[in-house]
Order: C-alpha cells, then structure tokens, then sequence
C-alpha cells in the first residue's frame, strides 16, 4: 500500500472508489495509511440499488434484468466514480459476499482511468466467509490497480 501511495503522490495522481458488497473496507484500507489525504478523494459506498442509480448513474435496467451483480455494474460504478469525483483512477467493487444464497462469492471489479475501464471476475472466492470474501475482494483490487499504474499490466488478464 505504502508503494501505491508513493506513487500517486508522486504523480500527483488521485483515486475514488465505489464500494458495495466490502462495505467501505477498501477506503479503510487505504485511509489507514498516514498522508492518504494526499491522493485519495474518497468513495461512494453504495449498498444499494437506488445508490448505484441515484449517486453513480447505473442503469436501472441492467440492475433489473441482470441484478446489480454482473460486470456492467461495476463498470458503470466505477465510470460514476470516476465522473462524480473527478479523479484518476477509481476502483469500483460489487457482489454476494453472504452468508447466504446462491451466489455468495461471485464478485465484480473495475479499475478505471480516462483512458478506459477495465472489468473482471475475482475469483477463489466461494467456500469463504463473508469477512474473507471482503478481505480478499480489497486486497486483490487494490494490488490490481498497482499493477496498472506502476507496470502497465491490464487489470484482471489472469482471470
């Protein structure tokens, strides 16, 4: 994280986030780390639909046929993220993270810049709990967007 930080402030870079099923984990993550005032906005946790609607401009249609878990989603989150805030970069997170139903693990990522949104499935994440699907969730996306920014390397290719 300390390496993430270093280089946004360096390249006076700035980062949003647009959070649901980790709930505001990803901006503690980052917001522990002194001088993330530097870089970081902030995020829009929307647990929602009517937030993801409301606040991100996601498409009520595709919430209501696909369910607000699919890769338009968090597409279109991290598109609002990136539009609301004005940053560089934006992260954006949706997903079953459980205990219950039939699609508890499936999880959603987008990493964003102005020059386009990258969207993936995280995988590995079915037979854990609801805390570790988090956990895992913020810890992948953040090294994701490293990758990006530091090596160029395209979010998500090793699906």
């Amino acid at each position: 994280m300390i390496e993430l930080q270093n280089y946004f402030v360096e390249h006076r870079l700035t980062l949003s986030l647009a959070e649901s099923c980790t709930g505001g984990l990803l901006s503690s993550q980052i917001t522990k780390i002194p001088g993330s005032s530097k870089y970081f906005l902030g995020a829009f946790i929307t647990y929602s639909d009517s937030m993801k609607t409301d606040v991100l401009g996601v498409d009520r249609q595709i919430i209501s046929e696909k369910s607000a878990v699919c890769e338009e989603v968090a597409r279109q989150m991290c598109l609002g993220a990136l539009r609301v805030s004005g940053s560089d970069y934006a992260i954006a997170v949706t997903g079953h993270a459980g205990p219950s139903g039939d699609q508890v693990g499936v999880v959603f990522g987008a990493i964003g810049s102005k020059d386009g949104v990258f969207v993936g499935r995280i995988s590995g994440l079915e037979d854990l709990s609801r805390e570790e699907i988090q956990k895992a969730c913020a810890k992948r996306l953040l090294l994701e967007l490293y990758k990006f920014v530091k090596k160029s390397e395209v979010p998500f290719a090793n699906k």
